[in-house]
């Protein structure tokens, strides 16, 4: 889904992709170029709807209102952007939900409506998974390169091939 979607009338996304958008585990919105919610995955209605919200609440109401994206600022910024001058964007982003912090690969990709912009296609990959182990990976690391660092003894590692893959600075 890297290419721009074409159609004639906003609505039409939902309606064409509907079932592919349903069938994946994906957090997915239209948005119109106002910025609201044209329409919803399912995984994003059981998303938003497990955090209190009702249907009525979500359609046709603004997109950073109803997503609790950390940077709504910024990310306000690169929505415009792709109603102005096309292109998508892709980034990291936080969502606090109710239920906790979800870590967000979020990508904005533009619809096309008579060779115009008349949407954004939203697309929210959960990598809170990954995130977390890279963090608890990264603090691993530094607690061993503290060790090595004041250890009184040179330490080396080396990987499967007898290769050094790490030494102490002394």
């Amino acid at each position: 889904m890297e290419k721009n979607l074409n159609v004639s009338d906003i609505s039409e996304v939902n309606e064409k992709y509907k079932d592919i958008f349903d069938s994946l585990d994906e957090l997915i919105v239209v948005i119109d170029p106002d910025l609201k919610i044209v329409a919803p995955n399912k995984t994003a209605l059981e998303i938003l709807k497990n955090e209190g919200m009702e249907e009525s609440n979500i359609i046709n109401h603004p997109a950073l209102d109803v997503l609790p994206i950390v940077d709504k600022d910024q990310v306000r910024n690169e929505l415009n952007e792709i109603l102005k001058r096309g292109g998508r964007f892709e980034r990291d982003a936080i969502y606090e939900f109710k239920s906790g912090k979800i870590y967000g690969k979020t990508k904005g990709i533009p619809i096309m409506k008579n060779d115009m912009i008349g949407g954004i296609l939203i697309l929210v990959r959960d990598v809170t998974k990954e995130k977390i182990a890279e963090d608890l990976l990264k603090k691993s690391l530094d607690r061993f390169n503290e060790i090595a660092r004041i250890a009184g003894e040179w330490i080396w590692e080396t990987d499967n091939n007898e290769i050094y893959s790490y030494s102490s600075d002394d």
